[in-house]
């Protein structure tokens, strides 16, 4: 969702549909997501905003949280101003990068965002946003539409269904 008024902040929205799948008797052990970062942006050319050398350093870190979303919202239409609410409950924080291009974050652990979307008994995905969403910060990861399948998100998630 972007705000489309030139400068100004943008967040990634994601969801995995096939945690639907997970039996409902089971016990989520772990929850895995990994974010891999890309070789060149069109939007964002100068790449990530943080790391050595860069000449953004001076705006500050690149770190961001990855929240859990608690409302409903469709690829094809959000917007900045139909965007669905968040909560910052047991957000995840991920670390600010350390290269212009190809920053990966890999195994974050979002075991707990796992288990309170299925106690919540709906999977509205995730939301990925700058800790400081101000001008000139910027972190990159590949989509599920990336052409390089190995660049789109991955959750691993590990369970045991007990009788």
């Amino acid at each position: 969702a972007s705000d489309n008024a030139g400068e100004g902040s943008t967040r990634a929205y994601f969801r995995f549909p096939q945690l639907s799948e997970i039996p409902g008797n089971a016990e989520i052990k772990s929850a895995k997501l990994s974010l891999y970062g890309i070789s060149s942006g069109v939007a964002v050319p100068q790449g990530n905003s943080t790391y050595s050398g860069s000449p953004y350093s001076s705006y500050g870190l690149n770190t961001a949280w990855l929240k859990r979303v608690t409302g409903s919202w469709d690829e094809t239409t959000i917007t900045w101003n139909n965007k669905p609410g968040t909560t910052d409950a047991n957000q995840v924080e991920v670390p600010a990068s350390n290269a212009q291009w190809n920053y990966n974050v890999i195994d974050l652990d979002v075991t707990q965002l796992v288990k309170d979307m299925r106690a919540d008994n709906h999977n509205y995905g995730f939301v990925l946003q700058l800790q400081n969403e101000q001008i000139y910060r910027a972190i990159l990861f590949g989509s599920s539409e990336i052409t390089d399948a190995a660049k789109r998100p991955k959750l691993v998630v590990v369970y045991e269904v007990t009788e």
